[in-house]
């Protein structure tokens, strides 16, 4: 009886090993945790199901990224907010309101991208074939010591000011969710990119858009 205890003993340990190996030959390599993951390089973290982030309620509400071309603040320059900065049908003006899209950041404390002001009053033509007709106000620094980069090509009822440089913005709406991509130049000719993704807006009612 003992005998047959260590035979079984001993194949029992021979296919384990054999199990092992085979794993350790064949297994895809470990994967490097995502900068800022708080992970070393050395764990192996378990990869998140493949979702469009911009619908995730866990992140922030607004994303936003903006590349300056020239100048004292050339680079780029990124921020995020918890708050919800994205609205639909709350910026614009009379007749244009019911279909204006607008983002509305302030943050004093930072040294980079502060402040993001922008209108769109035809929200379904920046979502089609896209738009000339904006308001982009950039702010990069504290206040004290700020620089403003500003695109304006509204009217002046309006009351944001003349017409100040150009550029081309293209909204990408998902209801919910939508990311607006633009690229411009001010007065002074300072090219700036800018990506704003709303992973959540109110709509004119103060309420989530669905």
């Amino acid at each position: 009886m003992r005998a047959v205890q260590a035979v079984i003993a001993i194949v029992a340990m021979a296919t384990l090993g054999a199990v092992v190996g085979g794993c350790a030959a064949g297994a895809a390599p470990a994967r490097r945790p995502p900068a800022g993951s708080g992970l070393g390089t050395d764990s192996v973290a378990t990869p998140a199901p493949e979702t469009d982030v911009t619908s995730n309620s866990a992140v922030a509400a607004t994303v936003m990224d903006v590349t300056i071309g020239s100048g004292p603040d050339t680079g780029s320059h990124h921020a995020t907010s918890s708050s919800v900065t994205c609205t639909y049908g709350l910026s614009g003006l009379g007749e244009d309101a019911e279909d204006s899209f607008g983002n509305q950041f302030a943050d004093d404390s930072s040294g980079s991208l502060s402040a993001l002001e922008l209108l769109v009053p035809d929200a379904k033509k920046a979502s089609g074939r896209g738009t000339d007709a904006f308001m982009l106000n950039v702010r990069i620094g504290k206040p004290a010591k700020a620089h403003q980069y500003r695109i304006n090509s509204l009217p002046e009822r309006y009351g944001v000011g003349g017409v100040e440089g150009s550029g081309d913005l293209r909204l990408d709406d998902g209801g919910a969710v939508g990311v607006i991509s633009i690229r411009g130049k001010t007065a002074a000719g300072v090219l700036i990119d800018a990506v704003i993704h709303c992973n959540r807006i109110l709509d004119a009612d103060g309420q989530p858009r669905e």
